[in-house]
């Protein structure tokens, strides 16, 4: 009888990190992170894309009604680049990744909202598995959540239009619903080494509900099995 190979199945993935200047030290790490996560895919799925974003804030200051009042960024800042889009190709990957440079971010927390919303985006394939790694190490600018998830709030989202207060203001937690709806998990790959109350511990909280909410994973950036988890979520 003839053996007939398994088909592989397919996955798509987006390598989406934070280039804030708080991750300077642990950057050049998430890069060597992310390749071998794209190597162990690679070695067990044959059939993967991959993609690269970025971002660090919204350039300005912004207030919001909750009385935050921060500089989200400087003027090198974004709120989310498509760095490269879904290839097959890992070595345009690489180069991509490689390529990133640090920004500034000005306040701790980052806009989260924006580079998720924006990622649905990608040229995501209807029968792929889809996923996002994240690497950051903070809150997200968010109003208070409703479900107690950080200590305080960190003011919101303008969205697109750069405007606090108009009807694209993004909100965190319909952006995760968002994700859901189009299948979207998202592995994050949490680079805060600071434990403790406050901003500390929103930003683990951060992550670790991103996961959560998507039907994601979870990891320390200390954890060596990022790929394992990424892998579990191919079907």
């Amino acid at each position: 009888m003839e053996y007939t190979p398994p088909n592989p199945e397919k996955a798509d993935i987006v390598f989406l990190l934070d280039v804030s200047s708080s991750m300077d030290k642990v950057l050049n790490d998430a890069k060597s992170k992310a390749i071998s996560v794209m190597n162990e895919v690679r070695a067990v799925y044959s059939d993967t894309q991959f993609a690269v974003g970025s971002f660090s804030d919204y350039y300005g200051t912004f207030s919001s009604d909750d009385g935050y009042t921060r500089p989200y960024g400087v003027s090198e800042d974004y709120p989310f680049r498509m760095d490269k889009d879904m290839t097959i190709n890992t070595t345009a990957i690489l180069e991509t990744i490689n390529d990133l440079k640090m920004l500034n971010g000005a306040d701790f927390p980052e806009a989260f909202a924006r580079p998720l919303n924006e990622s649905r985006s990608y040229n995501w394939r209807s029968d792929a598995a889809k996923i996002i790694v994240l690497f950051s190490d903070a809150p997200a600018h968010t109003y208070n959540t409703g479900i107690g998830l950080f200590s305080k709030t960190y003011g919101g989202d303008p969205g697109p239009d750069e405007i606090m207060g108009t009807s694209d203001d993004l909100h965190y937690l319909n952006v995760l619903s968002g994700l859901v709806n189009d299948g979207i998990h998202v592995v994050t790959v949490d680079c805060q080494t600071e434990f403790g109350l406050g901003v500390y511990a929103d930003a683990h909280a951060n992550m670790e509900y991103i996961a959560t909410a998507t039907g994601g994973s979870y990891y320390l950036y200390t954890s060596d099995q990022v790929d394992e988890g990424v892998i579990a979520l191919i079907p």
